[in-house]
Parts: C-alpha cells; sequence; structure tokens
C-alpha cells in the first residue's frame, strides 16, 4: 500500500492536485478522501474504481441492518482509487 502524508491543512482541492500529479509519476496514494467532482478526474486517468462489490459482499461487506444508516447518493458514489 502506498502511504502519502501530506500536510492536514491542505484543501480538498490542494489534495486532488496531490493525487493527479502523483499519476503521471506513479506515485499516487491507494486511497484518498475526495469530493465527487474530483473522482471524476481519477476516472478520467482510470485510477478509480468501483467499490459497489464489495460493499455488498456477503463476507466483509455492509451487513442489511447498517444499509440504512446511509444515504443513497453516498452509497451509489463510493469509489476509491
Amino acid at each position: 500500500m502506498n502511504v502519502i502524508n501530506e500536510d492536514v491543512s491542505a484543501s480538498y482541492n490542494d489534495l486532488s492536485y496531490i493525487v493527479l500529479t502523483g499519476f503521471s509519476a506513479n506515485t499516487y496514494p491507494d486511497i484518498t478522501i475526495s469530493f465527487q467532482h474530483h473522482i471524476d478526474n481519477y476516472l478520467h486517468y482510470e485510477k478509480a474504481i468501483d467499490l459497489t462489490p464489495f460493499i455488498y459482499n456477503p463476507d466483509f461487506g455492509f451487513k442489511e441492518e447498517y444499509e440504512n444508516d446511509f444515504l443513497k447518493v453516498i452509497r451509489m458514489s463510493l469509489l476509491i482509487i
């Protein structure tokens, strides 16, 4: 796993820039926090994956009783790079 510790005072835009520039140097993190519109950029580089198969996996995914705790919009937009 590639862990990159960035300054916690960086904005989401700064973090997105760091991730995007890391794609060309192959130094991007395996997971990051971001806004949905940043993920559109990650998809352009084919670096984001859909977490749906993991979320609904019967062995290690969300259990049905927890599913109602999450808004449908959030569940549908969960992506990781």
